[in-house]
Formats: structure tokens, C-alpha cells, sequence
């Protein structure tokens, strides 16, 4: 099922994120965000609340080489899901 059909269960309300799905682990579910400013991922967001600080983050490194491969792979992505 693609991000397109399937709607963020919580409140998320940062400008730079954008819905990716969901998922649900020990019985919590996860809204998925990929957060990217001015083009560049920089974080991935999983949210399980509305609460505003009710969220896990964790931020998107990569080696300088291996950069414009995961732009690629990122844009692909979204544009199948959503």
C-alpha cells in the first residue's frame, strides 16, 4: 500500500517533513516522515503520538560519494509512494 492511500494517523505540523507510511511496532503505531531541507534529507521522523514532543528521530549521514546515489534513491521512492 503506497503513502498516497494512507493517511498520517497524528498531528505532524514541520514544513520540511514529508509522509512516507506507517508501521506499527510492539503494538505502537508509527507515522514515517522523511524530513529534507532544501532537498536534502536530513532526518528520518517516526511519530506515535499528537503530543508535540512524542516522536523518534534519527539523522540521515552519508559519505560525500555516496550522497547523490541516495537523493536518487530517495526521489525514486517518493514518487512510487506518494
Amino acid at each position: 500500500m503506497s503513502a498516497n492511500t494512507i493517511k498520517p494517523r497524528y498531528e505532524h505540523d514541520c514544513d520540511e517533513c514529508r509522509f512516507v507510511g506507517q508501521t506499527v511496532s510492539e503494538g505502537i503505531f508509527y507515522d514515517l516522515y522523511l524530513c529534507e531541507v532544501g532537498g536534502t534529507p536530513v532526518a528520518y521522523v517516526a511519530r506515535f503520538s499528537d503530543n508535540e514532543n512524542c516522536y523518534s528521530s534519527a539523522r540521515v549521514t552519508y559519505p560525500d560519494d555516496i550522497l547523490p546515489a541516495h537523493h536518487r534513491m530517495t526521489r525514486a521512492l517518493l514518487a512510487t509512494n506518494g
